[in-house]
């Protein structure tokens, strides 16, 4: 089976669970294909850094925390697509909003199915971003049904 056959198989897998996102993990080189992949099912991107650094920087910093799920909210809504892939979420770890990535997108992945890039490491304990004496850093141990390395 190819990666894009087993993440199709995925995403069939996740569909109609309460929780219905996959965090992605790449090979050397799988990216792309499976970029392109997504773009011929007719996936829609995002890169949420660029998403939330653009509606939020009006803002005051108090109120970022609150409008973070608002505005990927807001984006998800506006797809019509049944896939959404993030990519770039590096964002969501930064102190200043204050967000713990993986309890949002349990939110958001209510109706879509969300594929998300993870910028960290996977084991089979459990994911982290950044190391132990960065301000960014986090862990969590968990959520192995929902870990894909293509």
């Amino acid at each position: 089976m190819n990666n894009i056959e087993r993440l199709n198989e995925e995403i069939l897998a996740i569909r109609g669970q309460r929780h219905q996102f996959l965090l992605l993990s790449f090979q050397t080189n799988n990216e792309s294909i499976i970029i392109k992949a997504l773009k011929e099912v007719g996936a829609t991107t995002f890169n949420v850094n660029l998403l939330l650094a653009n509606k939020l920087k009006d803002l005051p910093i108090s109120k970022r925390k609150r409008a973070v799920k608002d505005i990927l909210r807001e984006a998800l809504n506006e797809v019509k697509d049944e896939i959404v892939y993030f990519e770039r979420i590096e964002y969501l770890f930064d102190e200043e909003l204050n967000q713990d990535p993986l309890k949002l997108f349990e939110y958001l992945s209510g109706n879509k199915v969300l594929l998300i890039k993870w910028p960290g490491d996977m084991s089979s304990n459990g994911l982290s971003y950044a190391t132990p004496d960065h301000t960014e850093y986090y862990q969590v141990d968990g959520y192995q049904d929902h870990l894909v390395v293509i």
